[in-house]
């Protein structure tokens, strides 16, 4: 195989804008997962479940937003969204897990916005540490019973690119990772 040169090179935009994001339902039963692409153009998911009576991928183009139910073993989940574009998103937890993430992408300021929850009865703290594109500290925010906060991360500086984990210390395993790319309709590099 021929080894890709390093570096980045130019990238043309491309019309997809891909999130998700997804929350235990009430019934504690599975993960009411929101697939978004405000693009304008289709863009293909697929589901990576990682539990032995689900491990058959899902496929799904979206265009607007879709629901999907991703359901729990044994009162845990854990699964991968990907996307176009190196669209990713990393999902763990519990069923009787209190954290919970949100996100927005705004595409004219290439920021993600993450909206961080807890719906127990203590404190959560929440880490969000760059994997990549970044040399930024990780960021701890604290969130109390019954609230959320709202984070704003900037991809600017790294041409929309993105890379970031997000745990919550108490709620172990809650883990989510988002990796993507953020398109503003211009021209940019690859990641």
């Amino acid at each position: 195989m021929p080894e890709q040169e390093p570096g980045r090179r130019p990238a043309r935009p491309l019309p997809y804008q891909p999130d998700a994001h997804g929350r235990v339902s009430r019934d504690g039963k599975q993960v009411e997962l929101t697939l978004t692409n405000s693009g304008r153009s289709s863009a293909h998911f697929a589901l990576y479940p990682y539990a032995a009576e689900y491990e058959v991928p899902q496929h799904l183009d979206v265009r607007g937003s879709a629901p999907l139910r991703v359901p729990l073993t044994e009162g845990a989940y854990r699964f991968t969204v990907t996307g176009p574009n190196g669209f990713r998103r990393e999902f763990a937890g519990r069923a009787d897990g209190s954290a919970a993430v949100t996100t927005k992408i705004d595409a004219s300021a290439r920021i993600v916005s993450l909206t961080l929850g807890n719906t127990g009865g203590a404190d959560l703290t929440f880490t969000l540490r760059p994997l990549a594109y970044t040399d930024a500290a990780p960021r701890t925010v604290r969130v109390r019973p019954g609230a959320s906060r709202t984070v704003a991360y900037g991809t600017d500086e790294a041409h929309g690119w993105y890379d970031l984990e997000v745990v919550a210390a108490g709620d172990e395993p809650f883990r989510r990772r988002l990796m993507g790319h953020i398109e503003n309709g211009r021209d940019s590099v690859s990641g």
